[in-house]
């Protein structure tokens, strides 16, 4: 994924894709010997499209995480 943004190219994980093992065996000639784990989607990025711009609230780490037998 790394080497696909240093391309210019966008890259995400797709796990939902192994639902799809048989359709993806099919498509790319990939051997039953080879177990599929998770599929990469990458493509040129549309950065205006909605889906791409998400918007999400986090709570401050001090109310999501406890330390414990850590000092400061």
């Amino acid at each position: 994924m790394l080497a696909a943004n240093k391309h210019g190219l966008g890259a995400t994980p797709a796990a939902s894709s192994v639902k799809y093992a048989n359709h993806i065996r099919d498509i790319l000639d990939i051997p039953d010997h080879y177990r599929i784990m998770v599929g990469i989607m990458i493509g040129y990025e549309d950065k205006a499209h909605p889906f791409n711009r998400p918007r999400t609230s986090r709570v401050p780490v001090e109310k999501a995480v406890h330390f414990r037998g850590l000092q400061e």
